[in-house]
């Protein structure tokens, strides 16, 4: 199947359109329920903000792409075509009472800055390997690649490139038990979180960074080749999923690797009603364990009972894993 590739200046154009904007436009019965907040009547709690939409009743959500995609039945190519469209008209790309998000990151994305670096790695070297049980070659590596490093409060920093190798993302993990942190750096661009890219065309997407190095720790063990892609959402968000299905055209299978609880599955969801006229999606849960790294810590549990002789834990029957 042909696919169209954007460029980033359009796709930016289309993530400006003004949802309230476009919904009013196109005829939708669109009323305020709230100072700021809309909803479209007679849809189940169909409800809009300028730069994203959730409807309740189906317990799908997104940005206008996705709105387009779902009123409109279109594919994400011909929504994105719709969108640029609008764009044309100035009173769908935000208004003095409704500004879009997009006009927000336009203001974040100066501040961002990757954290001062530490002199060490020796932090987050012992919190990713001996504590979360991440396969060190594939640590190490991420760190010669410039996607990984520790920062000056012992962070882990996860750190995303746009295709012109660009720091446009950072998450942050801190290292400390007794001080458990997470988060984005200010300014970072979600559409840009951490990824590490391969050469087929199947992407594996997870709400972590370290969710993703798990799943790969657990594929080397397995003896899997690790060519595919593998996305952090940094979140709940599907911007880096479109994003880099934009840049990727060749892609053509999204499998689903949130966590197995109601947000995660809910993302799964939302991948799924998304993204499945295009892409054969799949999805593989950690399931009954909460997300792959609790999976990896477990099996390395029984790793080391087994070398000490001891009776392992129950064991865990997954499905077989793509």
């Amino acid at each position: 199947m042909p696919y169209n590739r954007f460029t980033d200046e359009q796709l930016q154009k289309a993530n400006d359109v003004n949802i309230i904007a476009y919904a009013m436009h196109q005829g939708y019965p669109v009323k305020e329920y709230a100072k700021g907040y809309f909803k479209i009547s007679g849809y189940g709690g169909l409800l809009l903000e300028p730069d994203k939409w959730y409807w309740e009743a189906e317990q799908r959500g997104g940005g206008p792409i996705q709105f387009v995609m779902m009123m409109k039945k279109l594919s994400w190519v011909e929504a994105v075509k719709e969108l640029l469209n609008e764009s044309s008209n100035e009173s769908m790309t935000g208004s003095m009472f409704y500004p879009t998000s997009s006009k927000r990151k336009k203001v974040d994305k100066s501040k961002f800055r990757l954290p001062e670096k530490n002199t060490t790695y020796k932090h987050i070297f012992a919190y990713l390997i001996n504590a979360r049980k991440l396969d060190q070659e594939l640590v190490q590596k991420l760190v010669a690649d410039k996607k990984l490093y520790e920062d000056v409060n012992q962070n882990c920093v996860f750190v995303g490139y746009d295709p012109e190798g660009v720091s446009r993302h950072a998450f942050l993990r801190g290292t400390k038990p007794d001080k458990p942190f997470r988060g984005d750096v200010a300014g970072s661009n979600k559409q840009y979180s951490f990824c590490m890219n391969g050469t087929t065309n199947r992407v594996f997407v997870f709400e972590a960074a370290i969710d993703a190095i798990s799943y790969q720790t657990l594929r080397k063990k397995m003896g899997k080749h690790l060519n595919d892609h593998y996305l952090s959402l940094s979140g709940l968000s599907l911007e880096a999923l479109d994003k880099l299905i934009s840049i990727r055209p060749d892609i053509t299978e999204i499998v689903v690797c949130t966590d197995n609880d109601q947000k995660g599955n809910m993302v799964c969801q939302k991948i799924q009603n998304t993204y499945e006229m295009l892409y054969q999606v799949k999805r593989d849960s950690p399931a009954p364990h909460k997300d792959f790294n609790a999976l990896l810590c477990y099996e390395a549990f029984n790793e080391y009972l087994r070398s000490q002789g001891l009776e392992e834990a129950p064991t865990v029957q997954r499905a077989n894993t793509p």
